[in-house]
């Protein structure tokens, strides 16, 4: 009995490799060089955390002569971004990410979300955030929540990376509204 089903499982696999063998299997299309499911990316200058990324899939395309390597980051993003004493100051959320790899940029698409120390959130579409200059850039609108839940909307930011020092164009929204700070 048992060397029956040793020559059937014998006899199924080499019938599952041969029809494999003649078909030939083309791969047309850019394929990624990596392929990640649940990721984790650390950033860090002289043993010091600045940025974490993490994320569900991460596609990793190497440069060419025709094209510089990005990343690709699908299906939720989370970057968190470190001050000196290592604590999250702030953090970007976002459905979908590109970063490419010679101009340190990374485009965040689909439900972009950024909080920052004080608890303000940023919401918008779309942003860059490069890397280099550590600069935050949105060039469609955006709507900023404060922590008191008062809204300023906008129809652009720029801002530092930890979203501490922003400006915003064309602003509307809840108006006027109440300074939290005084001016220095």
């Amino acid at each position: 009995m048992s060397i029956m089903v040793f020559v059937l499982f014998l006899y199924c696999c080499q019938s599952d490799l041969d029809r494999l063998n003649k078909n030939n299997v083309e791969i047309t299309g850019v394929v990624p060089n990596a392929y990640y499911t649940n990721f984790n990316i650390i950033y860090s200058d002289s043993g010091i955390l600045k940025v974490k990324i993490t994320g569900r899939i991460l596609e990793q395309y190497s440069k060419t002569k025709e094209k510089p390597g990005k990343d690709i980051m699908r299906d939720s993003i989370h970057v968190r971004f470190y001050n000196q004493t290592q604590t999250v100051s702030s953090q970007l959320y976002a459905d979908y990410a590109i970063r490419n790899n010679k101009t340190n940029e990374m485009h965040a698409k689909g439900n972009v979300v950024v909080v920052n120390s004080k608890k303000e959130k940023l919401n918008t579409e779309r942003l860059t955030w490069n890397s280099q200059t550590k600069k935050i850039i949105c060039d469609t609108t955006v709507v900023i929540t404060k922590p008191n839940g008062q809204k300023i909307v906008g129809s652009s930011l720029e801002s530092d990376e930890r979203f501490e020092n922003y400006k915003i164009t064309k602003v509307s929204g809840e108006l006027p509204f109440q300074r939290e700070e005084a001016p220095k």
